[in-house]
């Protein structure tokens, strides 16, 4: 039985509170079509950046995208920091050009 958006946000987000993110990122990930809320997807992207996982990252970031939220400052700093740890410079350039482009 799949998991409902409510209980699989609320689980990473605890785990986030208890510093466990690379256990918030495999959570995730062992759902591949699993869709979180708001509050879920933020808490993925606080996990996914702190063990530089840059395309968890950036499917966090366009979940977000995709449920209205526009993404601010923060969140694409966010996306530059994984991609910087893990020497991804395609997605460094993309984060940098969106970083520019915000006021």
């Amino acid at each position: 039985r799949r998991p409902s958006v409510q209980v699989m946000s609320a689980v990473i987000i605890a785990y986030n509170q208890l510093r466990c993110f690379a256990l918030s990122v495999q959570l995730f990930k062992s759902f591949p079509d699993l869709t979180l809320n708001v509050p879920g997807y933020r808490a993925l992207l606080v996990a996914a950046r702190s063990v530089g996982d840059v395309q968890t990252v950036v499917v966090a970031l366009r979940a977000l995208e995709d449920k209205g939220h526009t993404l601010n400052r923060a969140e694409f700093e966010s996306l530059l920091t994984a991609a910087l740890r893990a020497g991804d410079s395609d997605t460094v350039d993309m984060a940098l050009a969106a970083l520019d482009r915000l006021p």
